[in-house]
């Protein structure tokens, strides 16, 4: 998933260079800290948040499908 999450953050972002994701295991979840520049942070939430929730929803049902844990996303400005 973490692969998956970086190739759809990098096909939004300018600074592909800045991106960065963290990934932490949990009993029942995967936290997922995505490290992205100041700039790029707008274009990653988009309009009210959909772009962000969309990138949710495809990792969601990926993780699902793969029988992975839950998967959470947390945004980090670098």
């Amino acid at each position: 998933m973490k692969i998956l999450l970086e190739s759809i953050v990098k096909s939004l972002v300018d600074s592909k260079d800045d991106i960065k994701v963290v990934e932490i295991n949990f009993k029942d979840s995967i936290l997922y800290q995505l490290h992205v520049s100041d700039d790029d942070l707008g274009k990653l939430i988009g309009k009210k948040g959909k772009t962000i929730l969309a990138i949710r929803t495809i990792i969601s049902a990926a993780s699902l499908k793969a029988g992975i844990a839950r998967p959470v996303i947390e945004i980090i400005e670098d």
